[in-house]
């Protein structure tokens, strides 16, 4: 079974394990040492496991490394022969710390990368702890999502974005959001994950540059289209001066690197895309607007056939970055 993403319904396909270990294998033999950041409860550890003799796992979250304990407990209990982990309950920024520098062989990060304030410190950091030919993986799913196979559901969703826009950019949202410490952090954020991962800088003296992929899945217009939501602007893009050496790709559902990406999700899908996209707005009165549109999109949703697991769902193309680097 596929290993569940951070949010509802949504998983991480078989592509993209194929597409980060292809790369590895490309450039390094070792298979001693991996290190996910911010691994959350752990879905996505077991595939570590099937290719890495030990592997470390941090997150801030105090229950998250409880649950990833937990979970990881009960699947080495069936597969004592694959790889180990160790725990460490440490932020993004400093979870490199943890390990000896020149140690590991790979690091990866899914969906977080864009929290953090410094990312060519946080690109730094990590290639002091890799060794030498060790990879550094890092995949952005877009929270922006079309639905291809229903076209009332799809249009109530453009509804959906566009109200959540009119909150953000509204003097009530203003206050929220720009106005507040926290609110500055939730901007950056935003812009960070409307960019895809051209905004994560890669230094010459720690990475190989001309073995650099930045791969694109689902965008056949480009960055903005697929990761920004639609007519909302922040200010200005939070890209930086890429390194024309390195590798673009782009690949779509039917490509065998992107294969997986259409998936089938339910109404509840839809309602975490809110709560991801707004931060903590729960205190704005235009939020009871946001909460009918999804009580539309339920509805609409409760009238299409059940599928075979008795759910009704729809289909949604979602589109993904992913940054393929080799430490030097």
């Amino acid at each position: 079974m596929a290993p569940k993403s951070d949010i509802a319904d949504v998983h991480w396909p078989d592509s993209l394990e194929k597409l980060i270990m292809s790369h590895h294998r490309g450039h390094s033999n070792s298979l001693r040492l991996a290190h996910m950041l911010d691994c959350s409860s752990g879905p996505y550890l077991p595939v570590l496991g099937e290719y890495f003799q030990h592997i470390h796992a941090s997150d801030p979250n105090p229950d998250n490394i409880t649950k990833a304990r937990q979970n990881m407990t009960a699947w080495c209990s069936e597969n004592w022969w694959k790889g180990r982990f160790t725990f460490d309950m440490t932020p993004m920024e400093s979870a490199a710390q943890a390990l000896v520098p020149g140690t590991c062989d790979m690091v990866l990060i899914l969906q977080t990368a864009h929290d953090t304030e410094d990312p060519k410190d946080l690109a730094s950091k990590i290639a002091e702890s890799l060794t030498p030919n060790g990879t550094l993986a890092v995949v952005q799913r877009s929270l922006y999502c079309k639905v291809i196979d229903n076209k009332r559901v799809a249009q109530l969703v453009e509804y959906l974005y566009a109200d959540c826009v009119h909150i953000i950019e509204s003097a009530d949202g203003i206050m929220y959001i720009y106005g507040e410490p926290e609110g500055d952090q939730f901007v950056r954020r935003l812009c960070q994950s409307q960019t895809g991962l051209d905004w994560l800088p890669l230094q010459e003296q720690d990475f190989i540059q001309d073995v650099t992929k930045r791969i694109l899945i689902n965008a056949p217009s480009g960055t903005r289209a697929a990761f920004g939501i639609p007519n909302l602007d922040l200010g200005g893009s939070r890209s930086v001066d890429v390194n024309p050496v390195h590798r673009r790709y782009h690949y779509d559902e039917e490509s065998e690197h992107g294969a997986g990406w259409c998936q089938r999700v339910t109404a509840r899908y839809f309602g975490q895309v809110v709560k991801r996209m707004m931060g903590h707005l729960e205190g704005l009165r235009e939020w009871e607007g946001i909460i009918l549109r999804l009580e539309a999109i339920d509805a609409a949703m409760n009238q299409l056939a059940p599928d075979e697991d008795g759910k009704h769902t729809v289909t949604v193309q979602l589109s993904a970055a992913v940054l393929l680097a080799t430490k030097k």
